[in-house]
């Protein structure tokens, strides 16, 4: 039994004689403090002409820690049997990542399935308008279609500019205009036409 304790030790790098002696804690890599927010949008080789190899390195590997995010934070959002609080998910990611790196890997992943029927016809409308930066065009998902599309639905939802709404006076008053624009006009009777009988 000591030899294979001593051998355990020695493949172990443990000093399993002294009992002080505790084995090495793993500790959890420490967060990005900043992560960049903006997606390198040129090609490899405008990168390598221009010295920016390590920009354009960093916005893959953040394309690709997003989608990480994005599988993870829905699985969280999950609080019951197909019941998810995707706006929280949302919420999580975009804070993280930034929208822009959202909604362009979004956007990536409804055109390159845009045979699917498993994402909306809106969603996959929406995701044509946008060009896919280069860096980005290797990233695919493994996160359930219907989640994806769900969860695209809750970002486009929390990105759309609120609607400035008007005033209730200025409401009441589009309200009057709108009516008499619309009120019918009285039929002619021969009284109105100024015809005496």
């Amino acid at each position: 039994k000591p030899i294979v304790e001593k051998r355990l030790s020695e493949m172990l790098g443990l000093n399993l004689e002294d009992n002080k002696s505790q084995p090495p804690v793993s500790e959890k890599a420490p967060e990005k403090a900043n992560i960049s927010k903006t997606v390198y949008a040129q090609t490899l080789a405008y990168a390598r002409e221009h010295g920016e190899l390590d920009k354009y390195n960093e916005s893959r590997n953040l394309n690709t820690e997003c989608r990480d995010a994005i599988h993870t934070a829905i699985n969280e959002a999950r609080y019951d049997t197909n019941h998810y609080h995707m706006k929280d998910a949302v919420k999580d990611v975009v804070d993280k990542y930034g929208a822009e790196r959202v909604e362009l890997l979004m956007a990536k992943v409804i055109q390159g399935a845009d045979w699917d029927g498993r994402y909306s016809r809106q969603n996959k409308e929406w995701a044509k308008g946008f060009e896919i930066p280069h860096g980005m065009k290797d990233v695919y998902s493994n996160t359930h279609p219907c989640l994806l599309d769900g969860f695209t639905d809750r970002f486009r939802e929390a990105a759309a500019v609120p609607e400035k709404k008007p005033s209730i006076l200025e409401a009441l008053k589009q309200g009057a205009e709108k009516s008499r624009q619309h009120e019918t006009p009285k039929p002619e009777t021969k009284k109105n036409m100024g015809v005496e009988i």
